[in-house]
């Protein structure tokens, strides 16, 4: 077929951008963050993570091998972050960092599942023994009556800055 390139011809820029029109053509009304998120290579944090300027930090590495349609469902999650307003929703000092993203991402992920989309192993509800379908804000307060500290997940605790989680490898931070 004329312009098809398999997935070991591929780049992990390539990954992304195939990402990207999967979560595309399967929920458009998130185009506008989709596609205005600046992508910048960061090799060596093991995930995605995405911050507050709408910036989505990828290593190249970890694309490669979730492959184009777990990626993709890896690129929806990093979405809901933003369309959720967890940057402003959980503000530290109100909500412990690492475990409002817990809290978020089982948020996202219950939706996500729901939805169909294929998601590496990582915090979802029923790693807490928790309901799907609530808020992260009421998933946090299950959290932190079961004490629970952990570093698991989609993004292993570092979606970014959009989820009230900045690292040192985001621009502007530090």
């Amino acid at each position: 077929m004329f312009g098809s390139v398999g997935e070991d011809q591929m780049n992990a820029r390539d990954f992304i951008e195939a990402a990207r029109i999967r979560v595309w053509n399967r929920h458009p009304y998130i185009g506008a963050v989709l596609m205005s998120l600046r992508l910048i290579e960061k090799t060596g944090i093991g995930t995605l993570a995405v911050d507050a300027g709408w910036r989505l930090y990828y290593d190249p590495k970890q694309c490669e091998a979730w492959g184009v349609e777990m990626l993709a469902g890896v690129v929806a999650h990093e979405c809901w972050h933003v369309l959720r307003d967890h940057f402003t929703r959980m503000p530290p000092p109100s909500y412990e960092r690492e475990l409002g993203n817990i809290a978020q991402d089982c948020e996202i992920n219950s939706d996500l599942l729901t939805a169909g989309w294929k998601l590496p192993a990582g915090v979802f509800p029923d790693t807490f023994k928790l309901k799907n379908g609530l808020l992260a804000e009421e998933y946090y307060k299950l959290l932190q009556a079961k004490v629970v500290k952990v570093k698991i997940g989609v993004c292993s605790g570092k979606c970014g800055g959009c989820a009230g989680n900045p690292h040192d490898f985001e621009e502007g931070v530090g």
